[in-house]
Formats: structure tokens, sequence, C-alpha cells
């Protein structure tokens, strides 16, 4: 038997922070649905509530999916939709998207939050990170350091930062003007599995 606290004189505390992230997100998923979408709710709307928590919301991302998905996943997609006008056939993302070169081979790119809720890096639909993977496994022979990241405003970057389609590589603005195409269409669709496995835990069938 392994004991998971440690004693230090009258206090007790969970060997790994890990163990302690684990039974609160327990402790949420035995909560009532109204305080579920509380907990949700704090999480889309303070950053720093999120960033304190969100290791536990990869826990409740698994044990809590119904919850997750409704309160949290899909929100925080049709913000990303909104916010950038994303259809199956354009979006305007791109006008958003900034990279900045620092030497020959190291790029440092901004996504420019647009007044999004949870603009936490790690909150960013799949799509979003697929999207950054295939600009990395494209360029990396030429660009051997890539780093990808958001930003409040580009205001006191401008000097050191241009749009995406106005950088001087055609290869790199070619590639993410069609990489940022897909990312709409397959966010689109994460939308709509989304929806699908929300309506599949909220259907009954009463033929017995």
């Amino acid at each position: 038997m392994v004991c998971l606290l440690l004693k230090d004189g009258s206090e007790y505390s969970f060997i790994h922070r890990s163990i302690q992230e684990y039974f609160y997100s327990s402790f949420i998923s035995n909560k009532s649905p109204i305080a579920k979408e509380k907990f949700y709710t704090k999480l889309l709307q303070e950053d720093s509530f999120y960033i304190k928590l969100r290791n536990i919301v990869g826990f409740l991302e698994k044990s809590d999916s119904y919850s997750y998905n409704k309160f949290f996943k899909l929100l925080i997609i049709n913000n990303y939709i909104d916010v950038f006008n994303i259809t199956n056939s354009s979006n305007t993302l791109l006008d958003s998207f900034y990279v900045q070169r620092k030497g020959e081979s190291r790029l440092e790119f901004v996504i420019v939050k647009q007044g999004m809720f949870n603009c936490q890096a790690s909150s960013m639909p799949n799509a979003f990170q697929d999207l950054f993977r295939t600009i990395h496994e494209n360029l990396i022979n030429k660009y051997n350091h890539m780093l990808f990241g958001l930003a409040d405003n580009i205001e006191n970057m401008e000097e050191c930062y241009v749009k995406i389609k106005n950088f001087n590589d055609e290869y790199l603005t070619k590639l993410i003007e069609e990489e940022v195409l897909l990312l709409g269409k397959r966010l689109i669709e994460n939308k709509k599995e989304t929806i699908e496995a929300i309506r599949k835990r909220d259907g009954i069938e009463f033929d017995l």
C-alpha cells in the first residue's frame, strides 16, 4: 500500500501535485450541473483561474466529458469561429497572424487574441495545434527553431512582427494561407462532433 499523503508537523499534503489535481477534478465531476456550469464559466472568463487549474481541466476532459464539452469546449470553438469569421470556404485568421524573424533560422509566430475569452494557448482548439504542427513539419529544414503564441495586441510589436501575408517568404506565406483554410474546415467539423457527443448524452429512448 502506498500512502498518498505527507505529514509535516500538524499539516498534511499530497506527495505530488498531480494527485491533488486528480482529486480536485473528481470533486468537480461529482458536483451538480449548475455548479459545473459555474466552474467552467469561471475558467472561460478568468485567465488566471484557468492557468492555475489547467492540469485539472485535462483530467476533466476525460472524467467529465459531457460538462466539459457543453460548458467549456463548445463555447471556445464557437468563440474562435465568431472572432475569425470562420466558414468552410474562408476566415479572417490571417489578418491576426503575425511572424517575426530572429536571425536566419528562428521564427516566432503570434496570433492576436481580438477579445477572445480564455486565450491561453493550452485551451486552443485542436485544429490550431494541428496548424502549428504542420507549419513546424514543413519548415523545420529551413527554420530550425519556431515558437507559437498569443498576444493581447500588436500595437507595441509592429516594428518586430509583420503579418504572415506580408512576410518575405513566399513558400511560408502560401503554406499558411492554405493551412488556415483547412483549419477552418477542421474547426467546423470539430464543432459538429462536439455537438453530436452532447446530443447523444442528452438523448433518451423510451421503447422497452
